[in-house]
């Protein structure tokens, strides 16, 4: 290997350990699952977390299950995304070393993408939680670098294909168009003809299980098309959307996400690149050029899934529930960051000053999208909430000497109890009532109960200590007779 490529790919090795020691850094110290990563922790026992009439794909919700039945310590749910995040930066400063590394200053450019993308306003949040996206990133460009649009005959591809499968539906659509345009290809070789089969069984399977798990657990067959085949969330049962209203959310996510910036630059990148190759290169890339080989590849694949993808979002809407998430971009950002590695590679067949352009365009993009959120760069101190969910997990660890404790939620919604109490409250079964127990005694051992909730337990109770976590102050009881040396805590 050419000791200067071997520097660099040591150089991106490093910096992505230095990355994801500085995402460990900040997630470490907190204590809360907020969202999406609170609901999966609510479902930690189990390998599927259905949503209202969603369920989402499993693959990383058995990797909770599996740290749940380990019984693993808190700490160990925290590190998934950023084990994940790891992967993902790697895989990108490899993708860019071998588009962008032949250019001038390649090696340095990778290493800015690689920042770029954990510290965009988008990716760093789902970099230290527990989402799919980022999860989704490190199979996608895993995939990219491996060869996966060459059709590459690789047994570890086949392994990441099947796990990208069951993390997110976008590879259900990369599946769909590579199946299309690489069809006779696949058709005339039998290796890949079962390997596509295999691919194609798990999209099949998943949506002919939901109806039997409807009928099973609930009784009844799902409504259709919003529960299947689609199993999207809205806040009304039609499933087609006002197309006028999902551009309009479809653009507020675009602009909120950092992606407009970072298409716009590449836009004006592709232009300048264009111009001057016309003007001012020697004549067309030879056939070898792995820049050029890179973008054909990548381009009718990436045109065609972006506008499935998207279009689908335009006629259904499905993050409709949950309107202004940036995290609708988050495929487009995937994209849009290898689309960055291709271009400044191409720029190396321009003349200096034009070559110049296109990457001082591209850097602009990236610097873009970076987060100004003090959280992203710094960590925050959460010592007193770690502190107070230790004191509310020996709790629960007492009740547990003689059973599985029943925690109790009074007077809150459920996302704000799941963020704060999921932590020392994981080896619980967890009731939440928004508003106040059907019975006064209830079947619960613990009641957390919000301070400003006008309920108040029976005699069954006693109270047990305040707590007050980010600004909120909840009351907490326990059920009479105490098991074992339990003492009331003084008020905080």
């Amino acid at each position: 290997m050419n000791p200067n490529r071997s520097a660099a790919l040591l150089a991106v090795v490093l910096v992505a350990g230095a990355l994801f020691a500085h995402k460990a850094a900040l997630a470490l110290p907190n204590p809360f699952f907020g969202g999406d990563a609170g609901h999966r922790m609510n479902f930690a026992s189990s390998p599927v977390a259905p949503l209202d009439n969603r369920i989402w794909l499993p693959f990383l919700q058995l990797h909770v299950a599996g740290a749940y039945h380990l019984r693993l310590p808190v700490p160990a749910y925290v590190l998934i995304p950023c084990v994940y995040f790891f992967v993902a930066v790697l895989f990108l400063g490899r993708i860019a070393l071998g588009c962008a590394g032949r250019a001038r200053g390649g090696g340095v450019f990778a290493l800015l993408l690689m920042g770029a993308f954990a510290y965009h306003i988008t990716v760093a949040p789902c970099s230290v939680q527990l989402y799919q996206e980022i999860v989704s990133s490190a199979l996608f460009f895993y995939l990219i670098q491996a060869g996966a649009l060459e059709l590459r005959k690789r047994k570890r591809l086949v392994l990441i294909a099947w796990a990208a499968l069951l993390t997110r539906e976008i590879f259900w659509i990369y599946l769909l168009v590579l199946t299309v345009l690489r069809f006779r290809r696949i058709r005339a070789d039998r290796t890949l003809r079962l390997a596509f089969l295999s691919f194609w069984s798990i999209p099949v399977l998943w949506l002919l299980s939901i109806p039997l798990g409807y009928l099973l657990f609930l009784g009844r067959f799902p409504d259709i098309p919003t529960e299947w085949p689609l199993t999207i969330n809205k806040e009304s049962d039609a499933a087609l959307s006002s197309l006028w209203g999902s551009a309009a959310h479809l653009a507020n996510s675009l602009a909120v996400s950092g992606a407009l910036s970072l298409a716009a630059a590449l836009g004006a990148a592709a232009a300048a690149l264009a111009l001057g190759s016309r003007r001012t290169a020697p004549g067309p890339a030879a056939p070898a050029d792995p820049v050029a080989l890179a973008a054909r590849r990548l381009a009718p694949f990436s045109l065609l899934s972006l506008a499935i993808a998207y279009g689908l979002i335009l006629l259904f809407d499905p993050w409709q529930a949950t309107g202004g998430s940036g995290r609708l971009s988050f495929t487009l950002l995937e994209h849009g960051f290898v689309w960055c590695a291709i271009l400044y590679g191409a720029s190396a067949r321009l003349v200096a000053s034009r070559a110049w352009l296109v990457r001082a365009i591209l850097g602009a993009g990236l610097l873009a999208g970076l987060s100004l959120d003090r959280a992203t760069w710094i960590p925050r101190d959460h010592a007193e909430a770690r502190r107070q969910h230790a004191e509310i997990r020996q709790l629960v660890d007492r009740f547990a000497q003689r059973r599985l404790p029943v925690v109790a939620f009074v007077g809150d919604e459920y996302w704000s109890m799941v963020r704060r109490f999921i932590a020392p409250t994981l080896r619980a079964r967890r009731i939440f009532y928004p508003d106040a127990p059907a019975e006064t005694g209830g079947p619960a051992d613990i009641l957390v109960i919000r301070a400003t909730s006008p309920h108040r337990p029976g005699e069954r109770y006693a109270w047990h200590a305040d707590y007050t976590l980010e600004g909120e102050r909840y009351e907490l009881h326990v059920r009479r007779p105490l098991p074992g040396p339990i003492h009331a805590a003084h008020p905080k």
